[in-house]
Parts: C-alpha cells; structure tokens; sequence
C-alpha cells in the first residue's frame, strides 16, 4: 500500500484544463498525489496503452464532465464505438474497477474562458458527450454537480482519498509534525471563510492533539468544530462521516482504557483465557464509563441513520459508523459484564463495508476491534481468529508504515495473548511491550501512554516510575 492515495484526474483540456490544475493544487496540500491528465500523441493504441498503465497505478480518479466532447484518438479500429480521451479514462477506469468520483458541470457556461480558435463541434459529438452526462449519473459511481471552479475544489476536498490523505501523516507516526501542519491547515481555512473546511480541518488538528495526548486541547477543538457543524447544517448538528468517527474515537478513550484493565488481568491458575474480576470499588467509575459508550451508541447510530439516507453515502462513512458502535459496545461489555453480541454483528457490517470501500488505511482498526473480540467469542488461533487478524493489521501497517497502527498492534499481541507462555504466537509478550513502547516514545504517541503503564503493570508487574 502507497502511504499517500494518487489520484487521477481527468477532464477535457480546453474546457476545464485550469479546473483540473485548481483541483491538483488542492488535492496535493491535502496529502495525494495528482495525476493530472498527460498530452497524448494521436494513435489510439498508443493512447490507450498509456492510459491503462496511468489508471492502474491510480488509487482514485475524479472525472469532470462538461458538455464539450473534447479531443480524441486517430486511428479507431473499425469495431471501436468513438469516444473521446476523457471518456476513454472513465470507461478504463471502471474496467479497472477503480473509485470513481464524478463532477459534472451544472451548465455549459461553467468552465474556462474558450480559446479564440476554438471550433464548434459536430452534431455527433455533442450528442456522444450527452449521452456520456447521463450515463454517468447510471452508474455506481458518486457524482456531484458543480457551480464554478471554488465550487469544484470544494467538493473535491469532501471524497472519502483526499479526506484520508489528510490523516496519513498521523499514521505513519509523524505525531508532532502532525499538529503544526494541522495548525497552519486551520490558519489558511480561517482565512478562506469557507465552513466546511473549518470544520474539517479542526477535526484534524483536534485528532492530531488527541494522539499527542494533549487531551483537553482536542476535547476543545472537537467541541469548536461540533458547533460550527450544528451552525451550518441545524439539521445534521453532530459531526458525522469522518468527523465523526474520529470524535467518537476521542470519546471512547477513557471506556478503552478502563475496558484493557478489565480484560487484561493475571489469568487464574497459569495459562488460559484471561479471568475477569468481580465488579470492583471503582464501580461508579465503570458504571459513568458504560453510560458514556451508550451516548456514543446513540450518536454512532444517529450519524449512520443520516448517512444511510443521504444519495450515493461513502461506504467508509457507513463502516466507520458500525465500527463506533461495535467498539462501544464491547466497552460497554466489558464495564458491566454483559452480552457482547451486539457488538460482534456491528463489526461485521464495518468490516464488510470497509472492504467494499477499499480503504486499506482504516482497515486495521476494524481488525484489531475483531481481534478482541474473537479472543472472547472464538478460536484465538489459527485461521479465521484474533491471531490471523493481527498478523492482517500488521500486514497491512508494515507494508504502509504506519507507526502508529505498529504500536497498537504491539500492544493488542501482548494483551490478548501474554497468558499464552511458550505457545505465545509471536517472540513475547516482553519484546512486544518493549517495542510499542520504542514506538509510542519515537512516534510522540502519547494518547497510548496510559495504556502502556496499565499492561506493563498486568503482565510484568511493573508499576509505573
């Protein structure tokens, strides 16, 4: 897996060729890297050869579609329908089965300024590109109508790639780094006014101080970016998508924490499952802890209602919103000692829906969630269990870097198997801890610091210094 998406961008050239550099100068300050479409020499297998090979090394293309029909390929094979070069890299990347995001103009005179040599086209042309127009709005691609090039760039930075772009950074552990390039993202969204982008880019920075473990600075900037949501949609007034997976992510972290210290406990009488204790003194805390995961179910399950009803919602949104509510319910479990199938029916679906989304960088956590909850339900090794589940995670990690899903992963090993002795499924529990703690301090990921002292004490017996 690359550790930034590129992204295809493909639009006929004299229509929207300054649309299509406004759209690469945005998606390149969010993290992607842009394919803006290339010149072509003329001969059609020329063209398609190259656009194949382009296409393939895409993780996601935007396709702007006017009402020009734009240049095409000499040389068509006689059994060739003509199409143009714009249209030859939608169909390719649909045989390609890449991610299609469509823009569409929301009349003819949205676009650049015409050349003064520009020629009117022949009455077959036009009437291919409108067939194009309504043939895309068919298909299973998202497609969005777009008043002028603002208004495109805007639209652009809202796909699920360049949303995600925005948090790779964090998730090659580039934690500090993280929080100035949030902090400067927010300094250029205050100056542009725009809302939207306030509100995104808050959730970043918000994120960023959250792994820091600069904890009641994110609970701020959380708070300041649910307000200005509820100010620009009073019918949506929590954040959702996204957004609100990572603010639900926030407020889950002290039912997480408490929920380790309830699972990973000396097992009783050596190896085996890990015991779990009688209710403790700390009972109100556990009791205020459980309520707080039943809030986040009920607004996991509020944000996903929305996205169900919304036209054409990203997959990721709905399997980050099962994955909220499958983590808080097994939290929630976990406090009080209850039934965990809910939470098993939630992950599921978010696992289901995340691979439907092809969102690789969110995968991992969806995985360790199951791991946990399989080393409760089922086999803990061997296929289809939370062994093969973490050695997934750890795939997917390594190949990406992603320091931070390495540290959690470190951590989830020793925690879910350190009971295991010889039979341990890795080297040990030991250089497990040791190296999540390497990562936690390289990484400046100090939202897991709590987290570390907790396990070191339970498996070790080390207490904090």
């Amino acid at each position: 897996m690359k550790t930034r998406p590129t992204i295809f961008i493909s639009g006929v050239s004299h229509e929207f060729g300054s649309f299509r550099d406004a759209v690469e100068n945005e998606i390149e300050m969010k993290g992607c890297f842009a394919e803006n479409q290339p010149g072509f020499r003329p001969d059609y297998s020329t063209v398609e050869e190259l656009l194949r090979r382009r296409l393939h090394d895409s993780d996601a293309v935007i396709h702007i579609v006017g009402f020009r029909f734009g240049a095409e390929p000499n040389q068509r094979p006689a059994n060739a329908p003509r199409r143009s070069y714009t249209q030859m890299e939608f169909d390719i990347a649909r045989e390609l089965q890449k991610p299609v995001y469509v823009f569409l103009s929301a009349d003819a005179t949205v676009r650049q300024p015409p050349n003064p040599d520009e020629q009117p086209e022949d009455d077959d042309a036009i009437a291919l590109q409108r067939a194009h127009r309504d043939a895309v709005q068919k298909t299973n691609h998202l497609y969005y109508f777009f008043k002028d090039q603002v208004d495109l760039c805007k639209l652009v930075t809202e796909i699920p790639p360049v949303q995600a772009a925005s948090f790779l950074e964090l998730l090659l552990g580039e934690v500090a780094g993280a929080v100035q390039d949030a902090e400067q993202s927010m300094a250029h969204a205050v100056r542009s006014g725009d809302a939207f982008e306030r509100i995104f880019d808050l959730t970043v920075l918000a994120t960023a101080l959250h792994q820091a473990g600069r904890r009641k600075e994110a609970e701020a900037r959380f708070q300041e970016a649910e307000q200005m949501q509820a100010d620009r949609q009073p019918t949506y007034p929590l954040l959702y998508s996204l957004q609100g997976f990572l603010y639900c992510d926030f407020l889950l972290t002290e039912a997480e924490r408490a929920a380790w210290k309830r699972f990973v406990v000396p097992p009783l009488g050596g190896q085996g499952s890990p015991s779990i204790p009688e209710p403790c003194k700390c009972m109100t805390t556990n009791e205020a802890l459980a309520a707080n995961c039943r809030a986040v179910s009920e607004r996991a399950a509020q944000t996903l209602k929305w996205e169900e009803g919304m036209l054409s919602a990203p997959f990721l949104d709905i399997a980050l919103s099962h994955l909220t509510l499958s983590r808080a319910a097994l939290y929630e479990a976990l406090l009080e000692f209850s039934d965990i199938q809910n939470s098993e029916s939630e992950i599921d679906a978010a696992v289901s829906a995340l691979r439907i989304a092809g969102q690789q960088q969110y995968f991992p956590l969806a995985l360790l969630t199951r791991a946990w909850l399989r080393s409760l339900t089922s086999d803990r090794i061997g296929p289809e269990s939370a062994q093969s589940d973490l050695d997934e995670a750890w795939e997917i990690a390594e190949r990406g870097s992603m320091k931070l899903y390495m540290a959690d992963i470190h951590l989830y090993r020793a925690r879910l198997f350190f009971f295991y002795g010889q039979q341990y499924p890795w080297q040990s529990p030991q250089d497990d801890l040791a190296a999540a703690e390497k990562l936690i301090n390289d990484c400046g990921y100090h939202r897991r610091d709590g987290e570390l002292v907790d396990a070191k004490q339970a498996i070790l017996g080390q207490s904090s210094q």
